[in-house]
């Protein structure tokens, strides 16, 4: 009879250790105790995300109107409809936007030669007129002058005699 109840003393003792282990999502699941779920309503189907806009966009005319082209990456000469005209001497973008933050070198000459012209342009920004914003050389505006775009990782150091500089402080409209 002893041997009997310590018996049913363990194997309660067993089950209730297997009950606590379903209790907190452990080994065992009884199919019965599952509840029916009610159904839900369907679920809303995902919306795919905005794409996020260019990084620089340049315009042919001043104020955003004429030809546009956006630039994503460095380039080192742009390519039509604004790259170069007159033997490839000049570009022809007279606006522009730059929508990320940070540093965008927009360049007078091919291949981001460092006696070359640079404008640096602090983003976000706008410049709706290249042709009111002084270069330090040739005709002295920007307008019809880039011909290459690079981003930069920091603010231009060193020398800034071929530089012009507009930061997010400088009031270009």
């Amino acid at each position: 009879m002893k041997l009997c109840v310590k018996t049913i003393y363990l194997f309660c003792l067993f089950a209730l250790f297997l009950s606590s282990l379903s209790a907190q999502g452990g080994l065992i699941n009884h199919p019965v105790k599952k509840t029916a779920t009610k159904s839900a309503a369907p679920k809303p189907k995902p919306v795919a995300a905005k794409p996020a806009p260019p990084k620089v966009m340049m315009w042919g005319e001043a104020n955003y109107k004429g030809e546009s082209l956006t630039v994503n990456e460095n380039l080192p000469v742009l390519p039509a409809p604004l790259g170069t005209t007159e033997n490839g001497q000049h570009g022809k973008v007279s606006s522009l936007k730059v929508n990320s933050t940070g540093w965008v070198v927009f360049w007078e000459g091919k291949s981001f030669k460092e006696s070359d012209d640079q404008l640096w342009v602090e983003g976000p920004a706008v410049i709706s007129d290249l042709a009111q914003l002084h270069r330090p050389h040739g005709n002295n505006h920007w307008n019809d002058r880039i011909l290459a775009v690079s981003f930069a990782s920091a603010p231009p150091t060193g020398s800034n005699k071929n530089r012009t500089i507009i930061t997010r402080k400088t009031n270009v409209r």
